[in-house]
């Protein structure tokens, strides 16, 4: 059977993806293969050409490079264990997904300053106490700081699914 002008652009794109996160991304790449090495009896995927690693440390993600973490759905239905819980989870897993591949996408444009333009502002929006109090009491998504809501519109543009919007 022979593949379509579809399957053979996207075929490319995942080589000419891999090729650029393991030369213009290898800093973050490198990192994200010692966490995925870390984390190696996780289930893992391929992902649109990243190498997905779905943990069980905390309920986020993060993606360096060519490796996208993302929580496990025991990690996102931890509170309840029913089953309308867990298919949520697994809504939530796979938008969450779609956004960190979106971070992705950001390491092949900035290749060796992606850590300083989009993964260091980030971190601390998503991690500092000071922005977690400003968007609760401003009642402020989390992915509407610009990097967190330019990786949703990527990640949605790139794989035709939603991002997650929290």
């Amino acid at each position: 059977m022979q593949k379509s002008n579809l399957q053979k652009n996207n075929t490319f794109f995942k080589i000419i993806y891999f090729i650029i996160q393991l030369t213009w991304g290898i800093i973050q790449s490198s990192v994200g293969f010692f966490y995925m090495i870390k984390y190696r009896k996780c289930h893992h995927m391929w992902y649109h050409g990243s190498y997905v690693t779905f943990f069980t440390g905390w309920s986020g993600g993060i993606s360096l490079g060519l490796f996208v973490f993302v929580a496990d759905v025991s990690m996102l239905a931890r509170d309840k264990k029913t089953e309308d819980s867990i298919e949520l989870a697994k809504d939530v897993q796979r938008q969450m997904l779609v956004h960190e591949y979106g971070h992705t996408i950001q390491s092949l444009m900035f290749g060796p300053l992606y850590f300083f333009v989009i993964g260091i502002p980030s971190v601390l929006w998503g991690t500092r106490k000071k922005h977690d109090r400003y968007r609760k009491n401003n009642n402020v998504k989390y992915t509407s700081y610009w990097t967190e809501k330019w990786a949703n519109n990527l990640g949605e543009k790139i794989t035709g699914e939603k991002a997650w919007d929290k």
